[in-house]
């Protein structure tokens, strides 16, 4: 009896040691079928992970260069790029706008900033049931970061609040401008652009 009872012990003690080696290898083994799984899920929905997309993110610099796109896939992009960051400020007798700055193909194929092929800017500035349409040069920030366009001579009546509601850059040859339209404008930034007034 004393021999059965040993051998009774002996194979539970065998059991309990076959289950601390096992469960560790099995926790590991559906971990790691977990994790198999979630990544497949993952790439299958197309989300990137933390380091894919801290090694395949673009800079800013990349999101300017548009010289690669043809003419009607830059004028579908180029306003994405031209809306980035925009800003209006209307001072006492001038209007002032920064715009996004973008890279686009000369007609040699040359890569240059937009202002170079489109060297001016016409804006269309409304304010209650008046409209007003005015020119700047087209200018590269100091700094290369953004478009500037100042409209001189800008005179208004103190009360009026004034909105940016279609822009156009002119080329140097007739027909080739590139223009974001009040439709495009609201549905880029959700609104007309808004003149700040600065006293």
């Amino acid at each position: 009896m004393k021999e059965a009872r040993k051998l009774k012990l002996s194979w539970k003690m065998k059991g309990v040691a076959a289950l601390l080696v096992i469960a560790p290898i099995t926790t590991v083994m559906v971990g790691a079928i977990k994790q198999s799984s979630l990544e497949t899920r993952i790439q299958n929905r197309g989300i990137a992970s933390v380091n894919e997309y801290s090694s395949t993110t673009t800079s800013d610099v990349a999101g300017m260069d548009l010289s690669h796109l043809s003419l009607a896939e830059l004028k579908k992009t180029f306003k994405y790029q031209l809306l980035r960051d925009v800003h209006a400020t209307k001072f006492k007798d001038s209007i002032n706008l920064t715009l996004g700055v973008f890279f686009v193909k000369d007609d040699r194929g040359n890569k240059v900033f937009a202002c170079d092929r489109y060297p001016q800017i016409q804006l269309t500035l409304d304010s209650n049931n008046s409209t007003k349409i005015l020119e700047s040069p087209c200018s590269i920030s100091a700094d290369q970061n953004h478009i500037e366009a100042t409209a001189i001579n800008f005179e208004s009546s103190d009360n009026a609040q004034w909105k940016v509601t279609d822009l156009k850059l002119l080329g140097q040859r007739q027909g080739d401008n590139l223009e974001v339209n009040p439709s495009e404008i609201r549905s880029v930034l959700g609104q007309e652009i808004e003149i700040e007034d600065i006293r």
